[in-house]
């Protein structure tokens, strides 16, 4: 869906490519990005077996438990690729940030940017929901490379990193990889 997508863009021949941060790209914030999300790390990506069913599934993102209408931002600057219901995803958004480095975003309640729209790091783009989702609020959140899905918690400020505002993620049973963050 990326590549069509992708296509699109570059047939439309948008003017200007998405913004970069102070001069950096997507790829030198690994480890640094923030959370796009207050809320509690429900699933991590990777591959995962079905204890009563024994079926082996791979979730391609992570899933967050937020409150509904809670604030989505955007983790780094970019254009709104994509932004509307998608089957199995409900209200889905995805943001170009240049250097084939892709997010999306899904199950919102309400999205507050447009295909073409460009973002700012830390601006909010949509709304908690439970759009598409059986299990309540949450938000779904992405991060793809060339269309190729990456772990989002490698990419996203970790406790103990030192910085202002990092998320202090809670140690649990997975090593860490679910909790609370801010």
């Amino acid at each position: 869906m990326i590549k069509k997508l992708e296509e699109e863009a570059r047939r439309r021949a948008l003017e200007t490519p998405p913004p970069q941060v102070a001069g950096k790209g997507f790829s030198a914030w690994k480890g640094a990005l923030s959370y796009p999300v207050r809320g509690r790390v429900l699933s991590p990506f990777g591959r995962r077996e079905d204890p009563t069913f024994g079926t082996v599934t791979f979730q391609k993102g992570i899933e967050i438990a937020a409150p509904l209408g809670a604030e989505v931002r955007a983790v780094f600057s970019g254009r709104v690729l994509y932004a509307d219901w998608f089957k199995g995803y409900g209200k889905m958004l995805i943001i170009d940030h240049g250097g084939h480095y892709y997010t999306l975003m899904a199950h919102a309640s309400q999205l507050l940017k447009r295909a073409g729209d460009t973002v700012r790091k830390g601006e909010v783009v949509a709304l908690v929901g439970d759009t598409g989702s059986i299990n309540g609020p949450k938000l779904y959140f992405e991060i793809r490379y060339f269309g190729t899905p990456m772990d989002p918690l490698e990419w996203l400020r970790q406790a103990g990193a030192g910085a202002a505002g990092v998320a202090e993620a809670a140690e649990s049973a997975d090593g860490g990889r679910k909790g609370a963050h801010p």
